[in-house]
């Protein structure tokens, strides 16, 4: 079985409602399990609203792409932007360790797509930012 979709919003985070509607429609149509259902979706929100809230410092409109491949276990999600350069591998791990009103706000979100994946990659060409993540996918 192999599927692909491909989704493109602007740099709005009303959008991200709507994103996070179609790719969980898709999932679903896909048969998947709730709980990969609910880890890709929760990535996506991750990555994209953080790439609108910190991605770009001018008004002007610009698109986010999420192109979803599935495979046979698996499913691999590509986000490309033209926002600031970001590299989640180089984005240091929160500590864990202290209290929660001693931790530094920020951070955690990436931390969990991190443990989430099983692969991640980065690189940045023609000054846009391709990620891509590799997940493992159960189904119903």
């Amino acid at each position: 079985m192999k599927e692909k979709r491909n989704f493109i919003i602007r740099n709005d985070l009303s959008e991200l409602k709507l994103l996070n509607k179609a790719i969980r429609k898709y999932l679903e149509q896909l048969d998947l399990s709730t709980k990969s259902v609910y880890n890709i979706t929760l990535i996506s929100e991750e990555l994209i609203s953080n790439t609108i809230r910190h991605g770009y410092t001018d008004d002007i409109k610009h698109e986010i792409s999420v192109d979803i491949k599935t495979s046979k276990n698996y499913m691999k999600i590509t986000i490309k932007d033209d926002g600031k350069k970001f590299n989640v591998l180089e984005h240091p791990t929160p500590e864990l360790d202290i209290p929660l009103k001693d931790m530094k706000v920020g951070g955690l979100g990436i931390y969990l797509v991190k443990n989430l994946a099983k692969k991640i990659s980065y690189k940045r060409k023609n000054h846009i930012n391709i990620l891509a993540l590799k997940l493992k996918i159960t189904f119903k």
